[in-house]
């Protein structure tokens, strides 16, 4: 827990995460942190549907679009599907009779994401 906890911290000080890995690349999205996912493009299944959710590039790209010294913030097509699923989540839980967990922040473009992960955090190791 302590090495996962220090990624995701390692992530969300990043100005730019450059990955090929998914386990990587969702949570510098969920985080707000600029991510750009490189793959080869052989294992599209493995991509298929997630790629889609912010920058990302296989070996059969010729360029990379990216400003390198400051990276735009993602494109935040994830907070879509993140809304969705926490709808999905709620309407479950007031079907089961459980207490209706709280709307999901989220971390905007930048500014204050350091407070958004620490909240999920701490959420995570009570």
């Amino acid at each position: 827990m302590a090495h996962a906890r220090a990624l995701l911290e390692r992530y969300a000080r990043a100005r730019l995460v450059i990955t090929g890995r998914l386990h990587c690349f969702l949570p510098c999205l969920a985080l707000g942190t600029p991510v750009l996912l490189l793959h080869s493009g052989t294992e599209a299944h493995r991509f298929a549907g997630l790629a889609e959710l912010g920058r990302a590039y296989t070996a059969r790209d010729d360029r990379i679009e990216l400003d390198w010294d400051h990276p735009d913030p993602n494109p935040g097509h994830h907070r879509t599907v993140a809304a969705a699923l926490a709808e999905t989540c709620r309407t479950w839980v007031a079907r089961t009779g459980g207490p209706a967990p709280s709307p999901v922040a989220t971390s905007g473009n930048g500014g204050g994401r350091e407070g958004v992960w620490r909240a999920r955090l701490s959420r995570l190791s009570r």
